[in-house]
């Protein structure tokens, strides 16, 4: 889910001077460095190096004006804010714990394999189509030829692949059935509309 958040400028100099940059930062789900360029864009006064330290040290300390700018009152920022279902992780909690015949134990954690040939059989699949797909505009694509489509560079199809493996082990612990007898789904062109009633694995 996309949201906006606005920083507005007096309140932003306001909790800068009153708590340390990178714990602010923190709480508005931030780099140190963003919410410094943030301050910037809204000609935010930051404390000066050591301030912090002649405060825990009980030293007087004079905090500035916040002068008059021409900039922009606000400044806002879109981000993309993921919401944690509750139902959703307890299910998962509960299907990591499989039955056995000595009783009931934990499903095993992933474990990064090293190389592809520690790929769970699914991730293998998605190697496999990976592997002779050819780069379009930079990026490799893959779409309709395994259990999840993917979309990534030369330089992170490594990175990629792990995710996968790793989404498999997850999907897998849920007890997730995969599928791999379709046949792949035709390239798209640009503009063309997906045909979501075709079967896919």
């Amino acid at each position: 889910m996309w949201v906006k958040i606005t920083y507005e400028r007096l309140s932003l100099f306001e909790k800068v001077w009153a708590t340390p940059v990178k714990t602010l930062a923190a709480e508005f789900g931030l780099s140190d460095v963003g919410l410094r360029k943030i301050c910037d864009k809204l000609d935010v006064p930051l404390p000066p190096r050591g301030y912090r330290a002649k405060v825990a040290a009980g030293k007087t300390t004079t905090i500035p004006q916040l002068n008059e700018t021409t900039v922009p009152a606000t400044y806002e920022r879109v981000i993309n804010v993921v919401k944690v279902d509750a139902e959703l992780e307890e299910r998962i909690t509960e299907a990591r714990i499989v039955v056995s015949t000595n009783g009931v134990e934990e499903a095993e954690d992933y474990v990064s394999p090293r190389d592809t040939k520690g790929f769970l059989p699914q991730a293998k699949w998605a190697a496999r189509a990976m592997k002779g797909a050819k780069p379009v505009d930079g990026a490799i694509t893959v779409r309709g030829v395994t259990w999840a489509d993917v979309s990534t560079s030369e330089n992170l199809k490594a990175r990629a692949l792990l995710l996968m493996d790793r989404f498999a082990h997850e999907l897998d612990v849920l007890g997730a059935r995969f599928e791999n007898s379709n046949p792949p789904l035709p390239p798209l062109h640009h503009g063309a509309r997906h045909d979501f009633g075709r079967r896919r694995n």
